[in-house]
């Protein structure tokens, strides 16, 4: 637990330099080439705009997702430093245009979109699938089943964070590519390095949904 704290706390350095503006960058997103079917998505690890109005970084989407493609290789595409956009709330949008060809050129059938909660919400983990548009009900299931197996009982699908709107990443690259898309909002209690155990939980069910999906051909 001690090791994953270090990592964590390691690959957060960058996003939360500046206060969360991250780092001085030629380029605002970064795409990791990974293998295998899954990519996951950081579009919010820094500061952003929305509406002109700065919208604060969300803690340990980062550091994660990042981890999570070390230790699984999926591919990932997440955001260097304070963006000019929302890429899960802007239309067009840079992000989610590279992506799309991205996922197009390397095949990718599954995406993960990772967000934060916040401590206030009442669940563990919202999956938002635009009510079941943009994921097969079998794999969404087995996803929740996952989160249980690790101890994450709190798991609602659609309750707040839905991803209906055409400007999320999940919903957009589930209709411009045709492939499944989640979008995990994860609530802050399980993005704390002060509270390992939680977090390690959550690191722990995500690793185990990628390895799940990421040689699936059927995808």
């Amino acid at each position: 637990m001690e090791q994953l704290q270090q990592q964590l706390s390691l690959l957060e350095q960058n996003f939360q330099q500046n206060c969360y503006d991250g780092i001085a960058a030629n380029t605002d997103y970064e795409i990791l080439v990974g293998t295998g079917k899954v990519m996951i998505s950081m579009p919010h690890t820094t500061n952003h705009l929305r509406n002109g109005k700065v919208k604060y970084g969300e803690v340990l989407t980062g550091a994660i997702g990042l981890y999570l493609h070390q230790t699984t290789g999926c591919h990932c595409i997440y955001t260097k430093k304070k963006p000019l956009e929302d890429p899960n709330f802007d239309r067009p949008s840079l992000y989610k245009n590279e992506l799309e060809q991205f996922i197009k050129k390397h095949e990718v059938g599954l995406l993960i979109d990772l967000h934060g909660a916040a401590l206030k919400w009442f669940f563990s983990v919202d999956l938002g699938t635009a009510n079941g548009q943009t994921i097969a009900s079998g794999k969404l299931k087995r996803m929740v089943a996952l989160f249980e197996e690790q101890g994450i009982t709190d798991v609602v699908v659609d309750e707040v964070f839905t991803a209906k709107n055409f400007a999320t990443v999940t919903n957009f690259i589930h209709k411009q590519c045709d492939i499944d898309c989640v979008q995990i909002e994860i609530n802050r209690s399980y993005r704390d390095l002060e509270n390992m155990a939680s977090t390690e939980k959550m690191v722990k069910a995500l690793e185990k949904i990628i390895m799940e999906f990421i040689s699936d051909e059927t995808i």
